[in-house]
């Protein structure tokens, strides 16, 4: 029978923990990727795994495997800001070279004529 996990009972706590997991990792590929556009759409859907995740007192019987949970999307957080940030540089030195193009382009123009 098929249900969907609830913070009921510890193992639905590690199946929401484990698909959490699993949505940050892809969040990190699709980072790597820069498919931002996913990312963010993989962010709403962990986003509302984590509501549910943490809609109640978390049972002991399946705190390793939140915490384990908490770490994988931490470390993915940071690795995916660090991209971020990467891209962020990139696309500036990029504002910066055209701005200089223009510059140069303007000082030619108003040389020659």
């Amino acid at each position: 029978m098929d249900h969907e996990p609830s913070p009921n009972r510890p193992s639905d706590l590690r199946d929401l923990a484990k698909a959490l997991s699993t949505l940050s990792l892809e969040m990190l590929d699709l980072a790597r990727k820069e498919d931002w556009e996913q990312v963010q759409q993989l962010e709403e859907q962990r986003r509302q795994l984590m509501t549910r995740l943490f809609a109640e007192p978390l049972l002991p019987a399946a705190a390793f495997d939140v915490g384990n949970c908490i770490q994988e999307i931490l470390t993915c957080n940071s690795k995916i800001v660090d991209l971020i940030q990467r891209r962020k540089n990139l696309a500036a030195e990029q504002v910066k070279t055209v701005r200089q193009g223009r510059k140069i382009s303007q000082v030619y123009n108003s040389v020659r004529a």
